[in-house]
């Protein structure tokens, strides 16, 4: 089945008329991010992509000129609306047809004048914001988008419709300052909510802020037990659904109680979405998988390669080969093979110890804010 072949980082999935929508990038992308951030270095390759897959199958796939794609939505006009996070952009995909409609960038700003702080934004280099997530609502007469930028602990509401007409950036609300990590910081994933509210998973802060509309201040917060929170997602019944890192969580914001878990197997999940109203999709970032669970928490379908498990599953069987034929060489008397195999074996091993730790490593780039 496509997907196995090769271990992805899953960011976030969605669903639309039986298809699955993904983004992803794959695990040896994740091991240079930091690589690339210092030393300036888009990606430039094919390893980051956005997915189509039906019926098991991918049946398209988006891979051009994009930098670790994070947030996704499947637009009414049946056109794809991406955060491609490190190139710190929002790209407008045609579908099928994968025509570039529309970019927003940052430098479209003077975040100078914006913030009023001096040299603050004038040099914007790779990943400078990393834009990592975007939500929309309909004001009637015109849609605001709420966008994340990560590394500058701000949310922003732009006038979509306006950029749409005239390419023009006019920022209408924001909250957070780069300055001041104790009102966001390293956030993600921005929601309005039904009463005019706004969500945000506060990650290195490791709670969840709700913030008034009108007067952008903080009215409430709650973190029960969260590490590194990625996502808020609104129910319809007014609840939230909450992307731990930890785990997948249903969180009551009148009675202030945590509804329902799931952990399962999952590794440091991204996103979940509801799916109708008794199933829940989730990109399980870390797990290498996309999954599609039930409120018991069964799992009905999932896609993808877990990169621990192909991790141990492909060292398992190349220790056992290597270990053969070291005990053949041994049986049939040529000890001199035999030994350089033996030592093989050793090396083998120790590269292996060194790849444990890189994938650990790699985890906890989760807590440097890497990704």
């Amino acid at each position: 089945m496509p997907g196995y072949s090769q271990s992805y980082v899953y960011q976030d999935v969605i669903h639309s008329n039986d298809i699955t929508f993904a983004t992803r990038y794959s695990t040896g992308e994740l091991i240079i991010t930091g690589y690339r951030d210092q030393n300036q270095l888009p990606p430039n390759n094919t390893a980051h992509q956005i997915i189509a897959i039906q019926n098991d199958q991918i049946v398209w796939t988006y891979e051009t000129n994009l930098a670790y794609p994070h947030g996704l939505y499947f637009t009414p006009q049946s056109t794809l609306l991406v955060a491609d996070c490190e190139n710190d952009r929002i790209l407008e995909i045609g579908y099928p047809s994968k025509d570039i409609l529309r970019e927003w960038n940052v430098s479209m700003v003077n975040w100078t004048s914006f913030f009023n702080l001096p040299t603050f934004g004038t040099q914007l280099g790779f990943n400078w914001a990393h834009l990592n997530d975007f939500d929309f609502k309909n004001y009637s007469t015109w849609e605001g988008m709420l966008i994340s930028l990560r590394n500058i602990n701000t949310v922003i509401e732009i006038n979509w419709t306006q950029f749409q007409l005239t390419g023009k950036t006019q920022i209408v609300w924001s909250y957070g300052n780069p300055t001041n990590s104790s009102i966001l910081y390293h956030q993600h994933t921005p929601r309005y909510l039904a009463n005019g509210d706004i969500a945000i998973a506060d990650s290195k802060n490791s709670r969840i802020v709700i913030v008034n509309y009108t007067n952008p201040t903080q009215i409430q917060t709650f973190d029960p037990d969260l590490n590194w929170v990625r996502d808020a997602e609104p129910l319809p019944d007014g609840r939230l659904l909450v992307t731990d890192s930890t785990g997948i969580l249903v969180f009551n914001l009148t009675s202030n109680h945590v509804d329902w878990r799931y952990g399962g197997t999952l590794i440091a999940p991204y996103h979940a979405h509801l799916v109708g109203t008794d199933q829940i999709a989730i990109a399980d970032q870390f797990g290498g998988q996309i999954l599609l669970i039930n409120w018991n928490g069964d799992i009905l379908w999932q896609f993808g390669n877990s990169p621990p498990l192909a991790f141990f599953i492909f060292n398992g069987i190349m220790i056992l080969i290597v270990q053969g034929l070291g005990l053949f060489f041994a049986l049939t008397r040529r000890q001199r093979i035999g030994n350089l195999v033996g030592m093989g074996v050793v090396i083998f091993v120790l590269l292996e110890f060194a790849s444990i730790c890189n994938l650990i490593l790699n985890i906890l780039f989760l807590h440097t804010g890497m990704v």
